[in-house]
Order: structure tokens, then sequence, then C-alpha cells
């Protein structure tokens, strides 16, 4: 049987008995646990997340914004994530553009928070209308 990305699913649904994806995603501006307040312990609690849920999450969905806000840093947590994860689920990267608005704002604060020294920017209208709500302030 070819090893193709529909085969994988179903063989990785079928062997954990679920279809559950779960979204990494975590917002260290919103999350409620005081410890997690940083890189290093948002990854310790991302691992603990993948540790409580390995057994029965088919995939898992790590968001780009959420990672690329942090520049280098962001993007080494996810590669260590993936890393983590070891083929044990499918792995999703959810790097799509012009997404809802949490997700533009996360984009918008890799590009301007982090980049913002390095590079000139083609915007979509909905990560423009944000920058100019937030950095164009009157």
């Amino acid at each position: 049987m070819e090893n193709n990305y529909y085969n994988r699913l179903k063989d990785i649904s079928i062997e954990k008995n679920s279809r559950l994806c779960i979204g990494l995603d975590f917002d260290l501006d919103k999350m409620k646990i005081e410890n997690v307040n940083d890189l290093n312990s948002l990854e310790s609690f991302i691992k603990d997340t993948i540790d409580s849920t390995i057994d029965v999450c088919s995939v898992y969905k790590p968001n780009f914004a959420f990672y690329e806000q942090y520049g280098p840093s962001g993007m080494k947590l996810l590669e260590s994530i993936v890393s983590y994860i070891n083929q044990k689920s499918i792995i999703i990267a959810d790097a799509k553009r012009g997404d809802i608005g949490n997700t533009s704002r996360k984009y918008a604060q890799s590009i301007f928070d982090y980049y913002n020294n390095y590079f000139f920017f083609k915007l979509s209208d909905k990560t423009s209308k944000f920058f100019k709500t937030k950095y164009m302030k009157s």
C-alpha cells in the first residue's frame, strides 16, 4: 500500500482509535497558567500537552503564526515540538496567511514587532487594517 498522507492518516486513526486533532497554537498573552510566561515554560507546557494526549491524538496542528511572532526563537520552539512528536502522530503545518483576526494579529506581530527593522512588506488587506489600527494610532 502506498504511504501517502491519506493512508497514514487512516492507519494512525485506526491504531489510536481516534480522529482527534489538537491545535498547538498557545498564546502567552492569554495563558491563564502563571508559570507559563516565556518560551521555555511554553515549550514544557506544550510537551506536557503532547505527553498527555499522544495516545489518543492522531493529528497535531501547530499554527505557525504563534511561533513566528517570536522570530528565530519561536521557530526553534516549533522545530523542537515537531521533533518531540517524532512521527508518533501526523503533524499539519497550519501556515495559512490572511486567516482569522487572532492569527492575522500574530503574523502582524511577527512582522512588525520582530522583523520591522529588516524588511519592507506587502500586506493583505486584513493585516494592513490591523497594522494601521495598532501601529498608526493618531
